[in-house]
This record gives structure tokens, sequence and C-alpha cells, in this order.
């Protein structure tokens, strides 16, 4: 390998990982909104259940059960990606 493959692939690894990203947000939004929402506070603001239920003005276990719901819808959107979305 020499360094012009090198750039070759760093250019194209980014590349997937903008695809990534773009169709994860897609995806995202194409969720329930309730369900998005915690989605969003537990991956991104790595809020716990409890945290985000305060925040929401629901139960922990409502948010537990918007969360596991969001993260199936999303595993099965992006299931052509060959990966889960694995957060617990």
């Amino acid at each position: 390998e020499d360094l012009s493959d090198l750039r070759t692939r760093k250019r194209v690894d980014e590349a997937e990982l903008a695809e990534t990203h773009r169709a994860v947000w897609i995806a995202m939004r194409n969720i329930p909104p309730i369900q998005a929402e915690v989605v969003a506070l537990k991956i991104w603001e790595s809020m716990t259940f409890a945290e985000i239920a305060e925040v929401l003005k629901v139960s922990p276990n409502t948010v537990a059960s918007r969360y596991r719901s969001g993260i199936e819808k999303l595993n099965h959107t992006l299931a052509w990606l060959n990966r889960e979305v694995h957060y617990e």
C-alpha cells in the first residue's frame, strides 16, 4: 500500500460514515416522535431511564418501553446497514 491508497480508503470510510449518519437521522425522523425523543436522550445525551422519565413526566417503565420500541424500529429500518443498534 502506498500513501494514495490510504488516502482513498480514508475518503471511502468517511463517505460511508456520512451515509450511515444520514441514514440514522432519516430513520429517527420516521419513528414516532415520543420514541425518537427517548432514543436521542438515552443515546446522545447519555441520560438514564429515570432521568428521562423525570424530564418527560412519565414513568421509567414507559420510557423503557418507548426506548425498546424505538430501537426495534430503527433496527428494522436500518437492517440494510448490516448492523444492529445495541444500546442498553
